[in-house]
């Protein structure tokens, strides 16, 4: 065989040639294709997989439910892995939709104000910010005010729900309160 590995459609070889597919009555079983063969191919697979999807609609939207979690934990490594492309594209994706972003926006407030106790204690919450300010002067890393139990998993916005949270810790919290921080980030829990 050409490769010890098994190969997949795509997988060029050092002279240019383009694997297709294993198929017998070929050199050890593989085929290889031209770049612009390649392309054809492709092509072609691509227009008859969409007269498919025409054909039978209800198929294809219940296959991808049932390969959704598979989906996106592909999604979730392919984005850990070019985590600098994707925060590119999210600037990108930003800037040619304002709208879109103040909309989101607009709805964390709004949340932030249905879940805002009575009791909340303002001046606790802006000092809470200005230690978050001090924290990223002294250490140079950017530093968040975390909801300990998250807005989005019914915690309330109150001054004893919050917390200084180094940037990175707080994004892969996100709304999961089971998330585990390192000792030196826990808070007691009070409420």
């Amino acid at each position: 065989m050409y490769m010890d590995k098994k190969l997949k459609r795509g997988d060029k070889r050092s002279d240019g040639m383009i694997f297709w597919e294993y198929a017998k009555g070929c050199i050890n079983n593989e085929w290889w294709i031209t770049e612009e063969k390649y392309i054809l191919k492709k092509k072609k697979l691509y227009l008859r997989d969409l007269k498919r999807r025409k054909l039978n609609p209800e198929y294809f939207r219940s296959n991808n439910r049932r390969n959704a979690p598979k989906y996106k934990e592909k999604v979730k490594e392919y984005r850990n892995k070019n985590i600098e492309k994707f925060r590119e594209y999210r600037k990108k994706w930003e800037n040619k939709n304002p709208n879109n972003v103040s909309a989101r926006i607009a709805k964390r407030r709004a949340l932030k104000k249905l879940a805002t106790d009575s009791t909340h204690n303002i001046l606790i919450e802006n000092t809470l910010r200005d230690i978050c300010k001090r924290l990223k002067s002294c250490l140079g890393n950017q530093w968040d005010l975390d909801h300990i139990h998250p807005l989005a998993s019914g915690g309330k916005h109150h001054h004893l729900n919050l917390q200084p949270l180094p940037h990175s810790f707080n994004c892969r919290k996100g709304m999961n309160k089971n998330f585990i921080l390192p000792d030196c980030y826990k808070t007691i829990d009070m409420i």
